[in-house]
């Protein structure tokens, strides 16, 4: 019984050592603007939050550029972007609370802005930032392993720049730098390509 009891206490160990290495991982990866309050009034209650939802994600981005990353002029710059161009650079979002009648919408949003894609955008338009090290593209690969070899070796993994993807049951999905492939083969872990 007290084996059995270990071994209960050991996965979950590992299980939640392994979920907090990759939430720190992962939170590296986004920008995350909250408290975004916006209230909209149309025709009836769908309209207004389907305009909400696109005065958020334009008060979100605003926010991230002029408070976050103390662009100047972040507010006009922000504007100067299409609503596509945003769009591809959140991650995801979420609607913390929503309240509406028949034609008037209040909600409160959150959005994770992808700090990979806002390079990339600033990249292309030549704006500069001294509060964000845009970094540089790399090329990487997508790998799939077991999570416990992924587990077993996570720490000599970090110096590969792996990623995780996704994880689910047995199996992980995780990027590591193009270049670094014939290093990480050493390893002996075993992979495949998804």
């Amino acid at each position: 019984m007290i084996s059995f009891c270990r071994k209960i206490f050991i996965s979950i160990f590992f299980c939640s050592s392994f979920c907090l290495t990759i939430a720190h991982a992962s939170s590296a990866e986004w920008f995350v603007i909250e408290n975004i309050e916006v209230k909209k009034s149309d025709r009836n209650s769908l309209i207004a939050k389907q305009r909400a939802l696109s005065a958020a994600l334009r008060i979100a981005f605003s926010r991230l550029l002029s408070e976050r990353l103390k662009v100047s002029g972040g507010a006009s710059v922000a504007s100067s972007f299409s609503e596509r161009q945003i769009n591809d650079c959140v991650y995801d979002y979420s609607i913390d609370q929503e309240k509406y009648s028949e034609s008037f919408y209040i909600g409160e949003f959150s959005y994770r802005f992808c700090k990979l894609r806002v390079a990339e955008l600033f990249r292309e338009r030549g704006i500069k930032c001294d509060s964000f090290d845009i970094p540089k593209k790399v090329s990487v690969i997508k790998l799939v392993t077991y999570i416990s070899d992924f587990v077993t070796n996570i720490n000599r993994l970090k110096k590969f720049g792996c990623s995780v993807e996704r994880f689910s049951g047995e199996k992980i999905i995780f990027t590591i730098r193009k270049n670094s492939i014939s290093d990480f083969e050493k390893l002996g872990i075993r992979y495949a390509m998804p």
